[in-house]
């Protein structure tokens, strides 16, 4: 989820990447594997024009990957995920706000992945001032066109409340559609919301039985995630009960919110 992540990053593992993706013109000017180059340097699996397993942001190699990936671009000029690929470089090297031209770029052609890195930039304020009204505009963006982790990360803005103070009936929806589009690490965040009454009525069952969810999931990380969520909710609820809290009154939210997408966020 990253993406998020993100949050808020869960690590994606390193694995050998994709040399030739259906779609890609085949090369012929510049040297002739610079496409397939810079998909081994800066390939990210978020995007769904790359389709494999990417590489990592803690190992790609910012000067190597934006050499190869400028080639890619200049022999290739009409194919998107190069722009994306050669933008991932410029931002590891230097910041968002260098990467953001190649990204519009990509956008232009019909990327959703470059919007969602375009939302991510200006929620981070990676180089530019924080707008988070203009990420969430890049994010729904995205959605529209196919992007799941855009998905997780427009739902942490509004269960975050950086989008107003009642965000959470928002961010229940979005869970649910990150769920229903195939990314399970929504069900963590969607069962806090059942287990606090936020966005929703409290629910320990519906919020337990969502923890379950993830805890059968056949991902181990989301499945260690699913135990402790379920594990912190026990807990936490012993001890209201100790204190004879009412069960209808709503708790802090505090430092309790958890979204977990492709960027793992506490």
């Amino acid at each position: 989820m990253s993406s998020r992540l993100v949050l808020f990053a869960l690590a994606v593992a390193l694995a050998c990447p994709a040399v030739a993706l259906a779609g890609a013109d085949a090369p012929t000017l510049g040297r002739p594997n610079a496409g397939a180059l810079c998909d081994r340097l800066a390939g990210d699996a978020d995007d769904a024009d790359f389709g494999g397993d990417g590489v990592p942001d803690d190992d790609l190699d910012a000067k190597t990957a934006e050499a190869a990936c400028r080639e890619a671009v200049d022999a290739h000029p009409g194919e998107r995920r190069y722009l994306t690929e050669l933008a991932r470089a410029v931002r590891k090297g230097s910041d968002g706000s260098a990467a953001l031209p190649f990204y519009r770029k990509a956008a232009d052609l019909g990327s959703a992945h470059a919007l969602f890195a375009m939302g991510s930039i200006y929620e981070s304020g990676d180089g530019l001032d924080q707008d988070f009204a203009r990420a969430a505009d890049d994010y729904r963006q995205a959605m529209a066109a196919g992007s799941v982790v855009a998905i997780a990360s427009l739902a942490y803005l509004y269960d975050s409340g950086e989008l107003g103070p009642n965000g959470a009936v928002e961010a229940l929806g979005l869970y649910e559609k990150q769920i229903a589009a195939g990314d399970n690490y929504g069900l963590i965040a969607l069962g806090c919301l059942y287990e606090w009454g936020r966005g929703t009525a409290r629910d320990e069952r519906k919020a337990e039985a969502t923890f379950r969810q993830a805890i059968a999931d056949a991902d181990p990380d989301l499945s260690a995630y699913g135990k402790n969520a379920l594990a912190w909710m026990w807990a936490v609820d012993g001890r209201r009960r100790r204190r004879k809290i009412s069960r209808s009154r709503r708790l802090p939210t505090t430092g309790r919110t958890r979204t977990i997408s492709t960027r793992w966020r506490w």
